[in-house]
C-alpha cells in the first residue's frame, strides 16, 4: 500500500489537492482483498476528506458525489468511467472541495460527462471524450478550477452558466480543446488567443495546443492527435488505427494502413485520400493528386484482372 501511495504523490504532486493530508484511502479495482468493485460503493462508504484511488479498468456507472473527497484514477488513458447504456450523467458533483483527476470520462451521450453543482472543486488531468457536454456547470456553482483536461470528440466541449465565476485555467495553462483553431506564434504550446467556451463569455485564457501529456507509467494510447485535423483511433486496441475522426466535418471514416506503417486519411467521406500520417515521424502531409491517380490506376487494373 505504501508503494501505491508514493506513486500517487509522485504522479499528482504538482497539482493542488486541498485535502491531501487528511482522511483514509479507499481502493477500487485492482487485486486487493478489501478493494471495492464499484467507484460508487467506495464513495458511499467514504467520509469527508477521504481519498478514493481507482485502479485502471472500465467502470460502467452513473457516479454521484455529495461530500468532499479526492477521486484519483491510476491512469487517465486506462481508468475509464462511462455511462451505462450511454444514459445519464457520468459524474454528478453536488459537493464542494472535491478533486477529480486521472480519468477518461465518456459516453454521456444524452447528458454530460461531468455536471458540477458545487463550489471550490478542482477538475484536472482528465479526458472528456464523446459526451454531449464534456463539462456542464450550473448557475449557482462558483470558484471551480478546471485545467489540464483534454476535451475530445464531445458534441459540445463545455458550458458554464455561472457567468464567469469559475476558472478554466490555472493562470499559466488551461485545457486542450479539439475545436480550438488559434495559433501559437512562439511555439510554447499555449494558444495566442483565448478559447471561447460558450456564449455567456466564459473563456479558457491559456488553451493548450496539444492534448495534455500523461505522466503516468505504462500509458496505453488509443488516440493519435493529427494537428488540428482530427484523430486516428485504434478502435479495437490492437495497434491498428482503423478510424479517423475529423474535427472539420465531425465524421468518422475508415483509414488504410500502408506497408511503411503510415496511414491514408479520408477527411470528408468522398472516394479520395486527402492526407497521409507518418507514424515514425508523427507528421501529417497532404496526399498528392499524382499519388491518388496512381492508386486509382492500380485499383482499376486489379478490378479488370479479377473480371
Amino acid at each position: 500500500m505504501l508503494i501505491a501511495i508514493s506513486l500517487i504523490l509522485l504522479v499528482f504532486g504538482f497539482y493542488h489537492i486541498t485535502k491531501a493530508d487528511t482522511g483514509n484511502i479507499l481502493y477500487v479495482g485492482g487485486v486487493g482483498s478489501g478493494n471495492y468493485t464499484k467507484i460508487q460503493y467506495a464513495i458511499d462508504n467514504s467520509s469527508i476528506g477521504d481519498k478514493i484511488y481507482v485502479y485502471s479498468g472500465n467502470y460502467s456507472e452513473n457516479i454521484v458525489i455529495s461530500h468532499a473527497i479526492d477521486l484519483i484514477g491510476e491512469d487517465k488513458n486506462t481508468t475509464v468511467i462511462y455511462a451505462p447504456n450511454e444514459i445519464g450523467n457520468v459524474i454528478s458533483l453536488s459537493a464542494s472541495h472535491v478533486n477529480i483527476t486521472g480519468f477518461k470520462i465518456m459516453y454521456g451521450y444524452d447528458t454530460n460527462g461531468l455536471i458540477i453543482e458545487g463550489d471550490n472543486n478542482n477538475i484536472f488531468g482528465n479526458i472528456f471524450y464523446d459526451n454531449f457536454y464534456g463539462i456542464k456547470i450550473q448557475e449557482t456553482a462558483v470558484n471551480n478550477l478546471i485545467y489540464h483536461n483534454n476535451f475530445i470528440m464531445n458534441i459540445f466541449s463545455a458550458i458554464d452558466y455561472s457567468n464567469n465565476k469559475n476558472q478554466w485555467d490555472n493562470g499559466l495553462e488551461g485545457n486542450f480543446w479539439d475545436d480550438y483553431n488559434g495559433t501559437d506564434a512562439n511555439g510554447d504550446g499555449i494558444g495566442d488567443t483565448s478559447y471561447k467556451i460558450d456564449e455567456v463569455g466564459n473563456q479558457d485564457l491559456h488553451p493548450l495546443m496539444y492534448p495534455w501529456p500523461s505522466t503516468e507509467i505504462n500509458i496505453s494510447i488509443d488516440i493519435i492527435y493529427c494537428k488540428n485535423l482530427g484523430y486516428l483511433i485504434d478502435e479495437n486496441s490492437d495497434g491498428i488505427y482503423n478510424l479517423f475522426y475529423s474535427n472539420q466535418t465531425g465524421i468518422k471514416t475508415v483509414t488504410e494502413k500502408q506497408q511503411d506503417g503510415s496511414y491514408l486519411i479520408n477527411n470528408d467521406m468522398d472516394n479520395d485520400w486527402e492526407y497521409t500520417y507518418n507514424m515514425q515521424t508523427g507528421t501529417l502531409a497532404s496526399y498528392s493528386s499524382e499519388e491518388q491517380k496512381a492508386d486509382n490506376t492500380i485499383y482499376y487494373m486489379l478490378i479488370r484482372l479479377i473480371h
